[in-house]
């Protein structure tokens, strides 16, 4: 989280960048210490002064999942009315963010109101070491009986407003996050709680390896250009995908709206490194002087879904379980509408019977007694449908009995919350998380923690 110093607008920091920092700088010091040589880097100064969350704050990070987010949000809303921007590397950070606030406020507002968090009892205060539990402590005062109050009316109530994050950060004027593919389905969401009045800004098309590309503008959601200064682009035409020696093409080859594979070149040794990445080219105009290709991120080859050569995207599954969310809450008049919180699938082979399973999470999360008194057949059968119209392949080869429908599972609520603790524990980086939209059958654990926390419903041909 960002806060505002002296009407200056402020870049973006993240927990795994001020690791960086911090290394770097003590890097400085030590060399200035050891060679008598002079920088301009001030090494007494510390790197993070203007952000909400103090450094200790951040030395938190290699103790599990909640409690990094526990204590930028607590610091977070102890400068709530100065904090002006919260940034994370993929919005699903921010969406989690959130999330813990809804989950947590409670402790929250007693930490905030006491000034003294309950070490005993709390998972996430016992995580942390005695010593740097204390300082954290100790930054904490005083104790704000005002502001804990607030937080309290806020969030005590069964539905929470649209907007709700931006009362709990009065100064807030943008998020920023990657939002591209699959993730954009998380943008409204973002919306309803942090309100009209906050913008909510993608973010560049980067990468360990490079980056790809640069956003249109501040405010577009998967629109890029390529970022030519930093590397060179090659395209790889999807009919070169599987073959040993792919040819690949130009930028100024390449067609509207077709699938290509990114193959780049960059400045620091990488030579036609294939990323995996799969975009399609939505302006390109070469005859126009001045125009400029822009491009959308679609899926990553990785996360195909794949038996017998149909390769179903994470694309063409998320717009068949939207659509099918979308016949549901047509049908449902009486009950709650019912908006997508996450998915993921993985393929399955048991005893010559190939599938896929498909685990989604809906809020407001069925009940029980609402499982097993609705007919969850028909919004099985209309995913599976959804997927026979958009991938030809997946049709013929279900129509040929070698692929069986889809079995759906409705996921209970918090189950990507325990996936992702579940990937840390497999050496996932806190800030690089994203949801494996196809859980690969190596990656058993993740496959058991998503049927633990699921319900199968039935599917039909």
């Amino acid at each position: 989280m960002k806060v505002a110093s002296d009407g200056k607008f402020i870049g973006s920091i993240t927990m795994y960048t001020y690791e960086v920092m911090k290394e770097h700088i003590h890097y400085l010091k030590q060399l200035q210490d050891t060679s008598g040589m002079a920088f301009s880097v001030d090494c007494s100064f510390s790197p993070i002064w203007r952000y909400a969350s103090p450094p200790e704050a951040y030395e938190v990070l290699d103790y599990g999942l909640m409690e990094p987010y526990y204590m930028h949000i607590l610091f977070g809303l102890k400068n709530g009315r100065h904090v002006r921007t919260i940034v994370g590397i993929f919005i699903t950070s921010i969406i989690l963010l959130f999330d813990m606030i809804q989950m947590k406020w409670r402790e929250i507002v007693h930490d905030i109101r006491t000034g003294q968090p309950d070490t005993e009892n709390s998972p996430i205060w016992k995580s942390i070491p005695e010593e740097l539990r204390n300082k954290l402590i100790a930054l904490l005062q005083p104790p704000d009986e005002d502001l804990a109050r607030t937080i309290e009316n806020i969030m005590n109530h069964d539905v929470l407003p649209v907007g709700w994050g931006k009362l709990l950060f009065p100064g807030l004027l943008i998020t920023q996050s990657a939002a591209a593919t699959t993730f954009e389905h998380h943008c409204a969401k973002l919306e309803m709680i942090v309100g009209e009045d906050v913008h909510c800004l993608g973010e560049n098309y980067a990468a360990s390896e490079a980056l790809l590309g640069i956003q249109e503008n501040y405010t577009a959601i998967n629109r890029f250009h390529h970022a030519i200064l930093y590397g060179y682009t090659e395209l790889l035409p999807e009919d070169q995908w599987f073959v040993e020696n792919p040819q690949c093409i130009s930028i100024d080859a390449a067609e509207i709206n077709r699938p290509y594979e990114i193959v780049t070149t960059n400045w620091n040794g990488l030579y036609r490194y294939r990323m995996g990445d799969v975009i399609k080219y939505v302006e390109l105009d070469s005859t126009v002087v001045g125009s400029v290709p822009v491009f959308q991120l679609c899926y990553r080859r990785g996360a195909l879904l794949n038996h017998f050569g149909e390769k179903v995207t994470e694309e063409q599954l998320m717009q068949s379980i939207l659509e099918a969310i979308n016949e549901l809450n047509k049908t449902n008049n009486v009950g709650p509408q019912r908006a997508l919180v996450d998915y993921c699938a993985t393929s399955i082979n048991r005893d010559c019977s190939f599938y896929y399973t498909v685990f989604i999470e809906l809020t407001p999360s069925p009940s029980e007694q609402e499982l097993e008194e609705m007919d969850w057949s028909i919004f099985a059968a209309q995913i599976d449908t959804g997927l026979c119209t958009k991938n030809t392949f997946y049709v013929e080869f279900r129509e040929m009995a070698c692929l069986q429908p889809l079995h759906i599972r409705i996921c209970r609520k918090g189950a990507f919350h325990v996936l992702q603790r579940a990937q840390i524990a497999r050496g996932s980086h806190l800030e690089q998380l994203k949801v494996p939209r196809a859980i690969p059958p190596e990656a058993q654990c993740l496959i058991d923690v998503m049927i633990q926390h699921s319900t199968v419903i039935s599917s039909s041909d």
